[in-house]
């Protein structure tokens, strides 16, 4: 047969209370402030109109300022992919624009060589040094 928990309250000297659950093997205790002491006696564990109405409107502000969080928090986190969103799409137009930039300037390096434009006039038109223009013109074959 099976043991049922049972809870036990004591008094610290500072005027706390502790609530222990004994199932047999463990205790869990957790410290409890001396207004609420009352409530851990289930004789006395009843509230008034008033303080179900206090109650009450304690749980309601809490699960309100709970909402307003996770609403914020919630808020913050599309902000912040969007953002990062924007500038991924920003940094990668910029790639693309450098890369095509890089590749134009190749092909224009090729052709121009193709005609017979010595390496100096190329250097020229394509404001690339003789080494970047030589580097291209062996890795183009």
């Amino acid at each position: 047969m099976e043991e049922n928990s049972t809870d036990m309250v004591s008094t610290k000297a500072n005027g706390t209370a502790e609530r222990a659950a004994v199932d047999g093997k463990a205790q869990h205790k957790t410290a409890v402030d001396p207004p609420y002491e009352r409530y851990l006696n289930p004789k006395e564990a009843a509230f008034t109109p008033e303080e179900l109405r206090a109650y009450e409107s304690d749980i309601a502000y809490i699960r309100i300022e709970k909402a307003l969080k996770d609403g914020t928090r919630r808020d913050a986190l599309a902000e912040g992919k969007a953002e990062g969103k924007a500038e991924g799409k920003a940094e990668g137009k910029a790639e693309g624009k450098a890369e095509g930039k890089a590749a134009e300037k190749e092909e224009t390096v090729v052709r121009c060589h193709n005609k017979g434009y010595s390496i100096e006039t190329i250097a020229e038109i394509t404001e690339l040094s003789t080494e970047q223009i030589i580097h291209i013109l062996q890795n183009s074959d």
